[in-house]
């Protein structure tokens, strides 16, 4: 194994017949790296590559939880939201068959990273469609607030779940002990095994915005929420653009 940029690098290496492993620098066998690429172990263990994956897709992810959950928990409490600053939807990580079979400990975080990145993006979208809408017939009902903290609630478990897994998984030598953490963490998470179906995708999303009913009894009304369009600033040149007035919050 190499480890190191530049002309000095440090080497990984065993002697014949020993479990341990020793790093050494380059120095101290006069190899001189020079300016030619230093290949590492990446063909052999993916290690590396799953863990960089994993804290990246973790963190893009955990990011834009933050953001959609706070949007509609607002809402769920009668609060209002700009749609003005839409959360963009994540791309998700990309994972090969090969890596998860040759490091099936990560099989458990991979699945709650996707579950986890799958359940955002259902939520950005269902605001999204809801900002889509026009004038009166931009507001929610109550069933489509439901659904969206469903998935906020739903990617929490799971970033919870990847925050548990992933320090162990950075720790985790795979030269070293190639076998019992893999076996340990695939039998502590109920359902999980090291095979990896691909998750069956949403369908498209396409839920009507429905504008509450009228005449009828106030506690008949589904609870609807209010998005708030707020002004953007023009550059003098520019022609303005209209705004729209907020809309207030039914009661009952």
């Amino acid at each position: 194994l190499f480890f190191g940029t530049g002309r000095l690098i440090w080497l990984q290496f065993r002697f014949e017949d020993e479990e341990q492993y020793y790093w050494a620098g380059s120095w101290n066998f006069n190899v001189d790296a020079g300016s030619q690429p230093i290949p590492d172990a990446a063909a052999i263990n993916p290690f590396g590559r799953l863990v960089a994956q994993m804290t990246f897709g973790f963190s893009q992810t955990n990011n834009a939880y933050y953001g959609i959950s706070g949007i509609w928990r607002s809402i769920a409490t009668g609060g209002s939201a700009t749609c003005n600053f839409v959360p963009e939807l994540i791309e998700p990580v990309t994972f090969t068959a090969i890596d998860l079979e040759r490091e099936p400990a990560f099989v458990p975080a991979v699945r709650a990273l996707q579950s986890a990145t799958d359940s955002v993006n259902h939520a950005i979208a269902l605001f999204a469609e809801a900002c889509a809408a026009i004038g009166a017939e931009r507001i929610v009902t109550a069933d489509i607030v439901g659904t969206a903290l469903d998935d906020v609630d739903s990617a929490e478990v799971n970033l919870v779940l990847i925050q548990a897994l992933l320090p162990e998984l950075i720790n985790y030598d795979p030269s070293l002990n190639p076998d019992p953490l893999a076996a340990q963490l695939s039998a502590d998470v109920p359902g999980i095994s090291v095979e990896l179906p691909q998750p069956p995708a949403r369908p498209t999303i396409d839920l009507p915005i429905v504008p509450p009913p009228t005449n009828t009894p106030s506690d008949m009304l589904l609870p609807t929420l209010s998005v708030t369009i707020e002004p953007t600033s023009i550059p003098p040149s520019s022609t303005p653009m209209p705004t729209m007035p907020p809309l207030t919050t039914p009661t009952g």
